[in-house]
């Protein structure tokens, strides 16, 4: 996830390489998945760079804070597994290796 540059809104068609009109593109969630300002409806709304979709279209932001916010504690949630894993398995090495 990362906030874009002034640069790489205002000249986002060539820097996303897409040919919608009237969006501000505002941070790059995940997987070609952007969260845009839909000047046309005066809208919040996800766009999917690779089909050129624009979906879930809300008035305010604050519902894509609470989504990102979801989206962020799965990610960490899915790192501690991984690292918990990586332990486990490391102390079953150390165990094996020291009978």
């Amino acid at each position: 996830m990362q906030l874009l540059s002034k640069e790489e809104i205002i000249n986002y068609k060539e820097h996303l390489n897409i040919k919608i009109d009237n969006i501000i593109p505002l941070v790059d969630l995940y997987d070609n998945i952007f969260l845009v300002y839909n000047i046309d409806d005066d809208t919040f709304a996800k766009l999917n760079i690779t089909d050129e979709i624009i979906y879930g279209k809300t008035k305010t932001i604050e519902n894509y804070l609470k989504l990102l916010q979801e989206y962020i504690v799965k990610k960490i949630e899915h790192i501690v597994r991984f690292f918990n894993l990586i332990i486990i398995r490391f102390k079953i090495t150390v165990q094996k290796v020291l009978k």
